[in-house]
């Protein structure tokens, strides 16, 4: 049996939610899904994800609080943000702020599955999954 990992997916739009969901079927993870940054900040204080998906805002934040609460905890977490646009300055942007990735509206199945795909190999220089149970 494969272990699981806990992903924490925060994101009011129901649309990602589910499409995030579909996409991760299949990969050996656990998904917490929040709609606030409220929400994602409690998820984050009692349970240790291994790869967070985060909408560049959500109704009480952004995902600049949200990473640097992330960045504080746990140098294992990795951070993807979603932007709203595809715009290069908000990637460029989002990474230099320390994301481990940032994905451009509209979502992409590949997008996704590769960066799920990295971190379960560990790629790219980042902590790889790791187990929470």
């Amino acid at each position: 049996m494969d272990k699981e990992w806990n992903v924490l997916v925060v994101s009011s739009l129901m649309h990602r939610r589910k499409y995030l969901l579909n996409t991760f079927q299949g990969f050996p993870i656990h998904p917490f899904v929040v709609s606030t940054s409220q929400q994602a900040r409690e998820m984050l204080s009692s349970l240790s994800f291994a790869l967070v998906f985060c909408e560049e805002t959500t109704a009480d934040g952004s995902y600049r609080e949200l990473l640097s609460e992330v960045r504080a905890t746990s140098t294992e977490t990795r951070f993807v943000v979603m932007l709203s646009t595809s715009e290069w300055e908000g990637y460029l942007g989002a990474l230099r702020l320390g994301v481990t990735d940032a994905i451009p509206s509209p979502l992409q199945s590949t997008d996704i599955e590769s960066i799920l795909l990295h971190a379960i190999r560990g790629d790219s220089g980042e902590g790889s999954l790791r187990a929470t149970a």
